[in-house]
């Protein structure tokens, strides 16, 4: 929140005495959840359908009598769902700055 961090400016209530609306916080917590998920936004925006102009028919890549069990577009989605789900457990073991778990797990220090 765009508070100076002083006794008077420390907390919700404070923003909210400086003459702040609710408006104008729930645009702030919008822009920030927006600046935090851009980037994956970015990387499922390729994997939305459009209604409108739908993609092609899928080849199939595995069937048993004539059944499909997997095509290309299964394929793609499942690809574009573990690629975001990989960059955002990436993303987040790059910004915690706290102890590895391994260095519990493998003798290298006790949890307490």
């Amino acid at each position: 929140m765009p508070l100076a961090g002083t006794k008077q400016e420390k907390d919700i209530s404070d923003y909210f005495k400086l003459g702040n609306t609710h408006e104008s916080f729930t645009q702030l917590f919008m822009d920030f959840l927006d600046n935090l998920y851009s980037e994956t936004r970015a990387i499922l925006k390729p994997c939305e359908i459009d209604f409108n102009n739908p993609p092609v028919k899928s080849e199939m890549l595995i069937s048993i009598n004539g059944v499909p069990l997997g095509t290309q577009g299964m394929a793609v989605g499942i690809l574009c769902v573990v690629w975001a789900v990989w960059r955002s457990i990436r993303k987040d073991k790059r910004l915690q700055k706290g102890a590895d778990s391994e260095d519990y797990l493998f003798g290298k220090g006790e949890p307490w």
